[in-house]
């Protein structure tokens, strides 16, 4: 039950970064500079590629699922405040 759980888990986490640049795609500014398009490039290498692909590549083989499911918590924290942040960037009204 916990292998399925996390190969659920860090799939869901996967696709987070295609909904984080759905998301930016359709909330950035047309006529700004695309930095919004770095926050995509954080999350696969300060989330993805250290914590999610190596909690889905040990729950699919079935080892170390005590260190899966600590990787894969982390991400999902790290994953729900990196969200909240993008959004309150991308939705704040400017000041003029």
């Amino acid at each position: 039950a916990l292998r399925i759980a996390l190969v659920l888990l860090t799939s869901v986490q996967m696709l987070f970064v295609i909904a984080l640049s759905v998301f930016i795609s359709a909330h950035a500014n047309p006529r700004g500079d695309g930095m919004e398009f770095v926050a995509v490039g954080a999350a696969i290498m300060l989330l993805e590629l250290p914590f999610t692909v190596p909690a889905f590549i040990l729950a699919v083989k079935g080892r170390a699922l005590g260190v899966a499911a600590g990787l894969a918590g982390f991400a999902t924290f790290a994953y729900v405040v990196f969200a909240l942040q993008v959004y309150a960037e991308l939705t704040a009204k400017a000041a003029v």
